[in-house]
This record gives structure tokens, C-alpha cells and sequence, in this order.
């Protein structure tokens, strides 16, 4: 590096000076900042008389037109470079104006501001994303440098990328050559007239053979300066680094850092007389700046549908971040423009604030930071609205919706619910005439920003120890189920459909009751490869119509291409532990969520998936004992009460003349699932409530004939499940006479089975109560579901189980 600049004017106190920035500044973690006690480690008395001290205006000079610059840098992922470019920048406000309410509060600690009593995050989703970039190889990162000069009525901003490896010195030099070009464009705006020989001219006369040269140092309220001495060995990580470590420094409260560039002078009258943005002095113009080095940054802010969402009562509202150089991000909440939660991540509106606007407040803190720190402020786009009528969660279902459960209750039974919430990639997605899949309900209504705050506010009110999902859109998953059920007390678990399409299950469980063990996801195609099947002679023996199935398979190359090639459904299984259990409750239950293939044409399709369920979810609950743990099956089987699937697991047998099971075995092709197909066989496209289908006039009077006729083709096999495979039971106290209601089809699909107690099983369940279905009338007068208070075109179905030991 060159030799050090000799000393500048000293400006006491900078450091506690606030940066009056440029509207135009482009760097989004430079949005807001102040000063703060951030040390979460000391006590709340210390961190309170800190922060009144570092943000007491009195303790701050109006002496902004003595600074020269500002000069921000933070290392970064090299994916995040851009962070401030990419982000969705949606409700975006000025943070400062929440400044006063946040102070006001603290010093006074108001009654009517609701300080968090969300759990601790010990278990493992965490609202904060926080990037460390310690360990991360010094070839993924840069430096990202932010440069603001504001002094009088001239100003300009200046960012700046730079690899982590580099060298320092050269650093400083690409950045001196930066803001002398930027100062040149002030001095010279005339300087597009000079034609290109003048203006060469002039520019050699700016830089001469003298490079821009750096002094870093330590403003000290005793003693004067103090160098940062800077090696030619430093690379700009490691300065930076070494940069931020004394803002970690109590001492940064009395003392600040700066940076001097020399930047050439041309030494003439133009640029001589001008000292309204730096000093000229030695034929040189020395700009000193602050320095603020890996300061607490925001890189994003996360919340669903980037703050467009309703905003019902009730209904959760969580916010996500990102964060670098940061332990956490503390988010407050204003209900026009009040301050109405402190510190929490989660919010839930109540009936008071309809009509209000919210607004939350996100600031970064770090462990033992004094330096400053940047706050983001947001406003949702809605204001805060009373939750819409749900018929059939209240009045049809509120000694479930509304009663609340006993702790007696709680230990005695465990309560499940299965819900098909309607993918929003198959709401939104066009027909080939152009038209929605729902065209009986208006758009607006069936919005995922509507949509699903009401499918949760549903979820929630059964207050449920076990939640199962299908059709879940992943990036929903990841922006709106996962992080609100989290902050509601659940564990979580997602499976994406093996496919292209971001789709599938999710799993929820109490974190009162059950403890995550191992949490497994099953491709069923995977599972149907007869090539990938376990050859052990026992397991043939007790599932014995697996040789039935890869026999068909060999034979039929259509039935293997389809289901061993193209079908993507999968199979989730979790094993929970029961946190407390009783004498009679076992340590640990397995659970197994899935959503079967959809064709009308593929009964025989469903009822082998079904057997390969069974088979595998009783492989995981065997595995660790000789006593097989109880089991529950949840899921849309897209299989009504007599099709071979349902018939499978309430008869445990399905035979080869199954009619209803087998009869598409040697017609189905997997090319009759496009739309046109569909349509010509009117499977879609009816009137509502349509069932008189022309594949029911098929030619198939009874299943001899239809066997006869394919006497030269594979035969189907018998399916029986085998005698070690528990008794299932349903949870509803009668079928139901549908749970889906689609406006050409009306059926029920949807399923919550448990193992019953036996001889053979130390423990199960016994169905208690199930909450009530809809009639055909309640759900008519709205024409078909989903509608405007009916969220899916699915009925959720919830049941209670008690706990039961093994019969005497």
C-alpha cells in the first residue's frame, strides 16, 4: 500500500451521528438504521439503559454537513450478490416513522403492547435463516462495498462487487478509481464537450501517475488515531472481517472508524475552488469516510403471497427472514400504527382490529454488536378482515370447532384429520377452451390469497394432534403451512410428488404430544418395480400377492410402463414417539399419509398401490420390535367404499373377479389421462353432480364375460392382505356419503383408518367420534366446492381415537 495520509480534520463523536442518505440509494440493507444495544447476552436492565443511551436524540450532534461520506461493506455468498436487485421489495415503507412507538414502548413498557410468548425455537424450523459465511470457501464470497457521499446540495452513491480473495490494496484501488470517476462525472458534468482528445487530456491530468491511495484508521475520543495497519498479505475478507470485529468492541460506543482516500488532484482552478465535497489539500482531494463493516443485514423478508394476503381474524400471519452477520431478526408488529406485539414472528388479528392496517418492523441483532443496525419496515397490502363464513366448520361442526378439548381428553385420545386442500396449480390452471377448472365460482374467490388463510383457519380449529394433507403446493408449503402451523405448535414433514409438478403431502404433529423418530418418504412406482423387490423368502410368504403383482407386470408391459414408469404418487411414513405415555399406550405409533393415482380407469392401479401401502408401512412399523407399533393410514384414496382399494382394506381381500377393480386391467393406457380424452369420455366437463358416465355403458355385463374376453391376456391376481396385518378401522362412525363435491363429480375419497386392538396386537385404536359431513343440500345451495365459503372441493374429515391395549 502507499504511505500513510497524513492526519485529516478530526470530527468527534461521528459514530454517533445519524447517515442522512440519498433518496436514490440502492442498497437495500441501507434502507434505516440506528445505533443499538444489541447484546442479547446481557441482562434486559443493561440492554434497556444502552438502547435509551445510543438512541436518546440528545446524545446525537446535527452536524451532518461536516461528513464527508459513508462507506458500508459486508461479505456476502456470491449468490446473494444481488440481494438487493432480486428481492421482492412488495410493502416496502419508510422504517423511521415506527422509530418513536418502538423507543416509547421500551421506556415504558405499555400494558396494552403484548410482549411474545411464542416458544423457544429449540426444535428444529427456525424463522431465521441466518448465513454464516466463516466456513464457507473464500472463492464463493464477495465484498460488497456501498459508498455515499451527501454534503450540501451535491451527492452521489457508488456500489461496488469485489472477489473475497483479493487482495486489499488492490481493492482500495479499484475503489479510489471508482469514486474518482464518480467525482470527475460532479466536476467536469461538461466534460461530453470536450471531445475525446480533450477529454483524454483532462484525464491525465486527473490521475497523472499517482494511484488513488487508502488510509484506515480508529477515530478515538482520547489519545487521537490509530492505524489499522493493512498487509499486502490481507485479502478483503479478512480486513473486512477484521473491520467488524471492533464494532463488536464496547470501546465503538466512544470510538468510530474511517477511511481516508487521496484521491489525485488536477490541480486547477476548476477543482481547487470546489470544497464542497472534500477537502483538496497537497494536490490531492482526501474524502474521509465512516466505516461500517458486516453490519446486522436483512437480505429477505418472507411472508405469504409478499404481504397481499387477506388478513383474516384469527388466522396466523408469520413472518420469514434471511439474515447475514446477524443471530436472529426481532420482529415487531403495528396495527395502525400501533405498536401491538413485540419480538415474535407470529402474529394472529383479532376482531378489534378489523379494518386496520398492519405493519411489522424487522431488525437484525448481533451477540455483543455496538455498531448500527438496519431495520426494513413493511404494510400489508389488506387490511385485517373478519374470517368468512365456513359452514361446515361452524354451525355443522362446532362441538369440534368450538369445544375445547380437556387435558383428560388430551391424554386419553388422539385426534386426527385428512384434508384434500386443492393443489392452486390445478385452481388456477386453464382448459384447453381457455376456461378454469372451476368455472361455477368466481376467481376472486378461490385466490390462493383467500383461499388458503381459510383452509387454515379450518386446520386450526379442530385443534387436531395429527394433520394430513394432500395436494399441497410446495412452494406453499414452504411459504404458508409449514412456517404457521410451526408457530402453532406443530412439527412438520413434506414429500413432493415424484414428478415434475411441485405437489404433494405434508404431515403435521403436535409437538405437545408426539416427538419426531424418523420421517420417511416412498415412491410407489419405486415400490411397484418388480425388479427393486426384497427377494426373501419369508416376506413372500406373508405378502404373498407380491408374486401375483410382479407376475402381471412381466406380462403386461403397458400396466409396468404406467406404473412402474410415469405415476408419481408418493407414500409418506412417520414415526412418532408419545412424549408422555401411559401404562397402556405404547412409546411410539407410525403414521403413513398418500394420495393414490386419480384415473377414473384405474381402479386396478389403486387397489396395487394400496397393497404396497400396507405392505410397507407394516415393514417400518416391525422394524424395531417384536411388538409392531399401532398404525394410522390417512390420505385421499381417489377410491370410493366399494372399489378394490377400499374394498382391500376393509375386507383384506380383492379377487380376481372384482368387477368394479379389474375391469379396465387391458383397456387403460396411461395417454387417455390428456383433456381430450377425458372429455370425449365425459369424466370431466358434466354437469354438476354428474354419474351417469358413458364408461358405465361399457360392454361389461358381469366379470366372467370380461375375464372370457381377455383369455389371452394377463389375468389379474388375488390380493389378500396378509393374517399378520392388523384390522383397520375408520374413523367416521358411518360412511360418508361423500367428501368430494366437484361439480361433475361427488364421491367419497378421503380416508382415516387406524389398527384395532387384537390378539396379535399389543396396542390400537378405537374410533370414539368423528365430526359430522355435510349433506348434498348444504353444499348445492353454494353449487359445487370449492366456493366462496367452501375453500376445497374436498370435505376435511377429523376423528377421534382412543388409546386401547391388547384384548384379553
Amino acid at each position: 500500500m502507499s504511505p500513510q495520509l497524513p492526519n485529516t480534520e478530526k470530527i468527534a463523536n461521528n459514530h454517533q451521528r445519524e447517515f442522512v442518505r440519498s433518496t436514490t440509494t440502492l442498497s437495500s440493507y441501507r434502507t434505516c438504521h440506528s445505533f443499538s444495544a444489541s447484546d442479547i447476552g446481557e441482562s434486559p436492565q443493561e440492554q434497556e439503559q444502552e438502547q435509551e443511551q445510543s438512541e436518546d436524540p440528545a446524545n446525537t450532534s446535527d452536524v451532518n454537513n461536516e461528513r464527508r461520506g459513508e462507506l458500508l461493506s459486508i461479505v456476502l455468498p456470491k449468490e446473494w450478490q444481488d440481494f438487493n436487485m432480486n428481492r421482492d421489495e412488495s410493502g416496502r415503507i419508510d422504517a423511521t416513522q415506527f422509530d418513536q412507538a418502538l423507543q416509547e414502548a421500551m421506556e415504558t413498557k405499555h400494558t396494552d403492547v403484548v410482549e411474545s410468548n411464542q416458544e423457544s425455537s429449540a426444535h428444529e424450523f427456525k424463522f431465521d435463516t441466518v448465513l454464516n459465511t466463516e466456513h464457507k470457501n473464500i472463492d464463493d464470497l464477495i465484498v460488497g462495498f456501498d459508498l455515499d457521499v451527501v454534503h450540501k446540495d451535491e451527492d452521489f452513491h457508488l456500489h461496488m462487487n469485489r472477489d473475497a480473495a483479493e487482495l486489499a490494496n488492490r481493492t482500495f484501488s479499484r475503489l479510489g478509481l471508482s469514486v474518482t470517476k464518480r467525482l470527475n462525472s460532479i466536476l467536469y458534468p461538461n466534460r461530453k464537450g470536450l471531445g475525446k482528445a480533450g477529454y483524454r487530456k483532462r484525464k491525465s491530468r486527473v490521475h497523472g501517475n499517482t494511484a488513488p491511495t487508502a488510509r484506515l484508521f480508529i477515530r478515538q475520543e482520547e489519545g487521537g488515531d490509530k492505524d489499522m495497519m493493512i498487509s499486502d498479505e490481507h485479502n478483503t475478507k479478512d480486513l473486512w472481517e477484521k473491520v467488524a470485529v471492533e464494532h463488536n468492541s464496547p470501546n465503538y460506543k466512544m470510538d468510530s472508524i474511517a477511511l481516508t482516500l487521496s484521491i489525485p488532484d488536477p490541480n486547477n482552478s476548476e477543482h481547487s475552488s470546489d470544497e464542497s465535497i472534500a477537502t483538496t489539500t497537497n494536490n490531492s482531494t482526501e474524502l474521509e469516510l465512516d466505516v461500517t463493516s458486516n453490519p446486522p443485514t436483512i437480505l429477505d423478508v418472507k411472508t405469504f403471497e409478499s404481504f397481499s394476503s387477506k388478513l383474516f381474524t384469527g388466522v396466523p400471519v408469520v413472518i420469514q427472514t434471511t439474515v447475514i452477520h446477524a443471530d436472529r431478526a426481532q420482529v415487531s408488529w403495528f396495527v395502525d400504527n400501533k405498536l401491538v406485539l413485540q419480538d415474535s414472528h407470529c402474529f394472529i388479528p383479532e376482531t378489534e382490529h378489523i379494518g386496520k392496517t398492519l405493519a411489522v418492523v424487522v431488525k437484525p441483532i448481533r451477540r455483543g454488536y455496538h455498531g448500527k443496525c438496519f431495520k426494513e419496515a413493511y404494510q400489508f397490502e389488506m387490511v385485517i378482515e373478519d374470517l368468512p363464513y365456513m359452514p361446515i366448520v361452524s354451525p355443522l361442526r362446532d362441538e369440534f370447532s368450538r369445544v375445547k378439548r380437556s387435558e383428560q381428553e388430551r391424554h386419553s385420545t388422539i385426534r386426527l384429520m385428512t384434508y384434500n386442500v386443492l393443489a392452486d396449480l390445478y385452481v388456477s390452471r386453464e382448459m384447453d377452451d381457455e376456461s378454469l377448472m372451476f368455472p361455477h365460482v368466481e376467481y376472486e374467490y378461490v385466490r390462493k390469497a383467500r383461499r388458503f388463510p381459510m383452509i387454515v383457519a379450518e386446520i386450526l380449529s379442530y385443534d387436531a394432534d395429527i394433520v394430513c394433507l394432500q395436494e399441497v403446493d410446495g412452494s406453499i408449503y414452504d411459504s404458508y403451512f409449514e412456517p404457521v402451523m410451526q408457530a402453532m405448535g406443530y412439527d412438520a414433514f413434506y414429500s413432493n410428488k415424484a414428478s415434475t409438478q411441485r405437489e404433494g403431502c405434508a404431515t403435521f404433529w403436535s409437538r405437545k404430544v408426539f416427538e419426531r423418530d424418523e420421517s420417511l418418504t416412498f415412491s410407489l412406482k419405486e415400490l411397484f418395480d418388480p425388479d427393486s423387490t426384497t427377494e426373501n423368502p419369508k416376506d413372500f410368504h406373508r405378502w404373498d400377492s407380491m408374486k401375483g403383482i410382479n407376475h402381471l407386470l412381466r406380462s403386461h408391459p403397458e400396466l409396468r410402463r404406467v406404473t412402474v414408469e410415469k405415476i408419481g404418487q408418493i407414500l409418506q411414513v412417520v414415526k412418532l414417539k408419545v412424549k408422555h405415555p401411559e401404562k397402556d399406550q405404547p412409546k411410539k405409533i407410525v403414521l403413513a399419509n398418500t394420495h393414490l393415482f386419480y384415473h377414473p380407469m384405474a381402479d386396478h392401479i389403486r387397489a396395487m398401490q394400496t397393497y404396497l401401502v400396507c405392505k410397507k408401512v407394516d415393514e417400518v412399523r416391525r422394524s424395531e420390535t417384536k411388538h409392531p407399533y399401532p398404525l394410522f393410514l390417512c390420505g385421499d384414496l381417489n377410491s370410493d367404499p366399494l372399489s378394490g382399494a377400499s374394498q382391500l382394506l376393509f375386507t383384506r381381500c380383492v379377487e380376481p373377479d372384482h368387477h368394479d377393480c379389474w375391469k379396465h386391467l387391458h383397456e387403460y393406457q396411461w395417454e387417455m389421462g390428456n383433456n381430450d380424452y377425458m372429455l370425449e369420455h365425459e369424466y370431466i366437463g358434466n354437469d354438476v353432480g354428474a354419474t351417469d358416465l358413458k364408461y358405465e355403458e361399457e360392454e361389461f355385463q358381469n366379470a366372467e364375460e370380461s375375464l372370457e374376453s381377455a383369455s389371452n391376456k394377463p389375468t389379474p391376481p388375488s390380493l389378500v392382505l396378509p393374517d399378520a396385518f392388523p384390522q383397520l378401522v375408520s374413523g367416521c362412525e358411518e360412511m360418508p356419503k361423500f367428501t368430494n363435491f366437484a361439480v361433475d363429480f361427488v364421491d367419497t375419497l378421503d380416508y382415516i383408518l387406524a389398527s384395532g386392538p387384537s390378539k396379535d396386537e399389543k396396542y390400537g385404536f378405537v374410533p370414539k367420534s368423528s365430526a359430522r359431513m355435510p349433506t348434498e343440500e348444504d353444499v348445492k345451495q353454494f353449487v359445487a366446492m370449492p366456493n366462496q365459503f367452501m375453500p376445497s372441493d374436498h370435505v376435511s374429515v377429523v376423528a377421534d381415537f382412543e388409546w386401547s391395549g391388547a384384548t384379553k
